[in-house]
């Protein structure tokens, strides 16, 4: 009978697992990071703090308008806060506790999200099961990005999980998959304008309905804009336009920094040790290379020069490279089953005295 009930919920029961998976992992690292992190010393934690408290007055042109998150943490710190306050009434107004233990939760959840798709957009290139697994938890906690999206008061969290399910969606050619990230995408980010043409340009969808969904998403975030502006006499839209203009600045730091010894060790913080996978993947000579490079569609790689696109765009190359964690991850899935490096490595950890 149990057998027979998980056979039947394993529509559910299987992301469900991946999901506590993902979250048990991270939740470890998470926390330690939440207890130790100096967020009054980051402006984006700031700011997102700020906006969760409806305080919209002076907060940066550009981060001010990505209200999801930050209305999520509100609305699980207030119960909270009832009982943070009896148990530190001394520090309730002065740590931001019972908020940033909303957002530590709202984040936790969305980046177990991420794992579950992760998992299953490796599924869909045909990986096995323990190769999505091992890449999943490489991408989580592999490097340093996972566990500080997951920990602190920020929104990139969000973010990473609309571009990974815009991929998955494609990839297995479910509409239904893409609405919500239609609707929230520019909500989360503004430079998710930059996925759009890439979403009409590689899907089978039908392009009347990529349009119309597409104008209501971008419909919502103009009023949700609108009326937060209206909430400061002195704040109009064109001024927040020309501070997401002004990204286009960024680029010749950031490609100084990325050419630089420092830039590059940033790099290597996307996924830590296991950085290196990519390196072994080019190495062994042009028939070792193209035993995954022929496996990666053109879906993987149209979506990674919007990545160094968008990643350039930003002072901060690495973090915005982690956003764009879906393809990587794919390469990577692809090289470790494909590659005879990693394959001779498999055949020896499952049969060490025949290898």
């Amino acid at each position: 009978m149990v057998k027979n009930a998980f056979s039947n919920g394993s529509r559910f029961y299987k992301p469900l697992l991946i999901w506590c998976l993902s979250f048990a992992f991270l939740l470890g690292p998470a926390y330690n990071l939440f207890l130790s992190y100096d967020y009054k010393s980051n402006p984006d934690c700031l700011t997102y703090l700020a906006i969760a408290k409806g305080d919209f007055a002076k907060q940066n042109l550009v981060r001010k308008y990505r209200i999801v998150v930050p209305f999520m943490a509100k609305g699980i710190a207030m119960p909270i806060e009832k009982v943070y306050r009896h148990l530190w009434p001394h520090r309730v107004d002065n740590d931001n506790g019972p908020l940033r233990l909303g957002f530590l939760l709202v984040n936790l959840s969305l980046m177990s999200f991420v794992g579950v798709l992760i998992f299953y957009l490796l599924k869909a290139y045909r990986l096995s099961n323990e190769i999505a697994i091992f890449v999943t938890l490489i991408v989580l906690l592999g490097g340093r990005w996972g566990n500080l999206f997951a920990a602190i008061p920020i929104t990139d969290s969000l973010y990473m999980l609309l571009i990974t399910l815009s991929l998955y969606a494609i990839k297995v050619d479910k509409f239904h998959y893409l609405i919500p990230c239609l609707l929230l995408g520019t909500m989360a980010k503004e430079a998710y304008m930059m996925l759009i043409p890439y979403l009409f340009f590689v899907s089978n969808f039908p392009k009347v309905k990529l349009l119309a969904y597409t104008m209501l998403g971008l419909a919502f975030t103009y009023f949700c804009r609108y009326y937060i502006d209206a909430l400061d006499p002195q704040m109009d839209m064109l001024k927040s336009v020309q501070a997401d203009i002004s990204h286009f600045d960024n680029i010749m730091a950031s490609v100084l920094r990325v050419c630089s010894v420092r830039g590059i060790g940033e790099m290597n913080t996307l996924f830590g040790v296991f950085t290196f996978v990519f390196l072994a993947g080019c190495w062994g000579g042009k028939k070792a290379i193209f035993t995954w490079l022929g496996n990666a569609d053109v879906l993987i790689w149209l979506l990674l020069p919007i990545a160094l696109v968008h990643a350039m765009l930003s002072t901060e190359v690495s973090r915005m490279m982690y956003l764009f964690a879906a393809p990587l991850a794919v390469i990577m899935g692809l090289i470790i089953r494909n590659h005879p490096l990693f394959v001779k490595l498999s055949q020896f950890i499952q049969h060490p005295k025949q290898a």
